[in-house]
């Protein structure tokens, strides 16, 4: 008989991305399901986030295992032999399962098999084949954040629709509440922002571009939060940057309270984004009131919705004219304002977590 009903592997939880949807779900997810004994495959019982969040029936594993190397599969392993559900929020899943588990994994965007910049993407997209195809014929259910996504891993991968549940991620009420003050940085003139992190997929190259067209006609700043890490454009960026000089501020490891602050001090947030699992900072943009100008990639044609405007990733100057304009018209700008609100309004972390605990249960109930 197994030990747990449900082991979760969080090691990725102080990561950026995966790591918010680890650590805002999975405390969620086990107390909508207050029966189970839960396993939390990571953390230790001194970790704040253990202490602050979890409710008597979960116990931990503390482990150091890393992801994609064979240490993590002698773990995973283990763990899949004492609970009737593994359930892994990223891709990382064991290559085979014990026939009395079922396992769970979500699936965030298949960016690693779609962008592939130099060698290290080459490689990463060989390993994110590998997992997918272990994922693929072995979960019983895959979570994904978008249907966009969703449709991407029948379409392109072969996985059963029949298997698949989309749960949208969430916006917490802080985004919604009054700010506080915007960081001295970027007080002394109006700007454009940018939050997330810098890797290929996120057309960071394509938005220093457009404003370096546009900078002539405004006094705007353009302000990058986010790291470097993952950017293989190092070149092209340093050159870009320089070229702007003072009118590029970069910024990282911000916390969220800073971040509602540049949200509410900017003048427009864009996403100018190829691909996105979900898309995160512009519902908490429009959360913050402030108006938003996306990509039409597919997940953000879904996520981003009625509140924000967009450019066409098939023109290529359409992001320098759809920036010249929103700078230019404030009316056009602040158009969107109250819909994009009442948009992220219905995205909330609670709505998530029903949808991903439902999912589980049924894997639960499937498990022999």
């Amino acid at each position: 008989m197994a030990t747990y009903d449900l082991a979760i592997d969080c090691r990725l939880r102080a990561s950026t991305g995966i790591g918010r949807y680890v650590r805002e779900l999975a405390p969620r997810v086990a107390a909508a399901q207050p029966d189970w004994r839960v396993l939390l495959v990571g953390p230790d019982l001194g970790d704040p986030w253990v202490r602050e969040r979890w409710g008597g029936n979960v116990a931990v594993l503390p482990s150091t295992a890393p992801v994609f190397r064979w240490e993590e599969q002698a773990l995973l392993r283990a763990v899949a032999a004492q609970t009737r559900v593994l359930w892994c929020p990223h891709f990382c899943v064991p290559w085979r399962m014990p026939p009395t588990a079922q396992l769970a994994v979500t699936v965030h965007d298949l960016i690693p098999l779609h962008v592939v910049r130099g060698w290290k993407g080459r490689v990463r997209r060989l390993g994110a084949s590998f997992y997918l195809r272990a994922a693929r014929r072995q979960a019983r259910c895959v979570l994904t954040e978008a249907h966009a996504v969703a449709r991407e891993l029948v379409d392109e991968l072969g996985f059963s629709p029949e298997r698949i549940r989309t749960a949208p991620l969430g916006v917490t009420p802080e985004w919604f509440a009054p700010p506080g003050p915007t960081p001295e940085v970027v007080r002394d003139a109006p700007y454009v922002l940018y939050v997330g992190n810098l890797s290929p997929h996120k057309n960071v190259e394509a938005l220093l571009r457009a404003f370096a067209r546009c900078a002539a006609a405004h006094t705007h700043r353009l302000v990058l939060v986010g790291e470097k890490c993952g950017f293989t454009g190092h070149a092209d960026f340093a050159r870009l940057t320089a070229m702007l000089g003072e009118r590029v501020i970069l910024l990282s490891r911000l916390a969220d309270a800073e971040i509602r602050g540049l949200f509410a001090g900017a003048q427009l947030l864009v996403q100018p984004s190829l691909e996105e699992g979900f898309g995160l900072p512009p519902l908490e943009a429009m959360a913050a009131g402030c108006p938003v100008l996306t990509s039409d990639c597919a997940t953000l044609v879904e996520t981003a919705g009625e509140g924000a405007h967009r450019f066409r990733l098939d023109r290529p100057d359409d992001l320098t004219t759809q920036l010249q304009r929103l700078l230019t018209d404030e009316s056009l700008r602040l158009g969107k304002v109250a819909a994009g609100r009442a948009w992220a309004g219905r995205f909330t972390w609670e709505r998530t977590a029903a949808a991903v605990a439902a999912a589980l249960a049924e894997c639960r109930e499937a498990s022999p």
